[in-house]
């Protein structure tokens, strides 16, 4: 009697390869991770963000009338800046290819700003009895004034809604504060100033730095590179051409990212003055977590070491002048969502759970 087995057998391996499919654990899907951005319709967050600059600058020979140092050569100041600012993010639509519509909205401040014995500032928006000082009004304008972005699944801010009618209510609200607080302050060029807070807008906030991820799955120890986070217009000391990123880890949904970043810039120019050497550099390093289900940047520590030497004339003189710097700045936020929005994907929902973090 003869048997048929080959069928058997084709039934056999088969089933066997089902098995070892099954059963073996994938290369690349469990290692590797997508970092986007992919916030869902009615998210919403509060980001708060705490930033210090603190500068020692040197000048030889110093100004006229001003205070010198033992050796009556050299005049020296400090800068001092410490802020913190809360932020409201909401997204408040996603269009079929991914891309958010998302609205931050400043509401509250509260900041210190001392330069030397010339300049002392002190701004809490929270404080209804906070005298009125210079530049107050300024902080005061961008309470509660929303800037809505159009933001790309790989973190591109791809357009600025609404960004010249931002900008223009904050102007309105400083000439109707200096009225009103009857400030002794004077007025900037109008122009400049626009361009400033433009500026601002789509390089130092929250939701328009958000360019740090890859442009595909990254595993653990893999490292990309991405554009400047920072305007050189907004933030000179971590003004570089690109950021070099590493994922360090990934565990309990958080991906936790490093970046270092080394400026040396060019020979800068300086307005009614010649340039005859110069050396500067800068050194910052971040460390980041960001949500996977989001792609939300959950806490971020960053800071940047700067150094800045100069020796120039002034135009019409052949006097050799010097100036030294060097400081420090530091910028730590962290991240609370507000709600249960659900994000879709493949017709498939998840609720993504309020998290605070400690």
């Amino acid at each position: 009697m003869k048997i048929k087995t080959k069928g058997l057998a084709r039934t056999t391996n088969l089933a066997c390869l089902i098995a070892v499919v099954l059963l073996a654990k994938p290369c690349f899907a469990s290692d590797a991770v997508t970092l986007q951005l992919r916030l869902p319709k009615g998210f919403k967050a509060k980001t708060t963000a705490i930033a210090t600059n603190n500068q020692t600058a040197s000048v030889s020979p110093p100004p006229a009338h001003a205070t010198t140092d033992e050796d009556e050569h050299t005049y020296t100041s400090k800068y001092e800046y410490a802020a913190t600012k809360e932020y409201l993010i909401e997204c408040v639509d996603v269009d079929t290819a991914g891309v958010m519509t998302v609205r931050e909205t400043i509401t509250a401040t509260k900041l210190t700003i001392k330069n030397g014995d010339a300049i002392s500032i002190e701004y809490d928006s929270r404080d209804k009895a906070n005298p009125t000082q210079p530049l107050s009004v300024y902080f005061a304008a961008h309470i509660n004034n929303p800037l809505t972005y159009r933001i790309s699944p790989s973190g591109i801010v791809l357009k600025v809604i609404g960004a010249d009618a931002w900008a223009e209510k904050i102007e309105a609200r400083m000439k109707k504060a200096r009225r009103t607080q009857k400030v002794s302050q004077p007025s900037p060029d109008p122009k400049k100033e626009k361009a400033m807070l433009l500026d601002r807008a789509k390089y130092s906030r929250p939701v328009a730095v958000l360019r740090f991820y890859p442009t595909s799955p990254v595993k653990t120890g893999h490292t990309w590179v991405t554009p400047s986070l920072c305007s050189g217009k907004v933030c000179p000391p971590l003004d570089v051409s690109s950021v070099t990123w590493t994922l360090q880890s990934v565990s309990d949904g958080v991906a936790r990212l490093k970046y270092t970043a080394k400026s040396r810039p060019a020979k800068p120019t300086l307005p009614g003055k010649t340039v005859l050497d110069s050396s500067i550099k800068s050194d910052g390093t971040c460390e980041m977590q960001i949500d996977l289900r989001t792609g939300l940047s959950l806490s971020s520590k960053s800071m940047a070491e700067t150094t800045k030497h100069l020796v120039f004339t002034r135009d019409g003189s052949d006097k050799q002048e010097t100036s030294k710097q060097s400081g420090t700045i530091t910028r730590n936020a962290k991240t609370t969502f507000l709600n249960n929005a659900t994000h879709s994907t493949s017709g498939s929902s998840a609720k993504i759970a309020p998290s605070v973090n400690e």
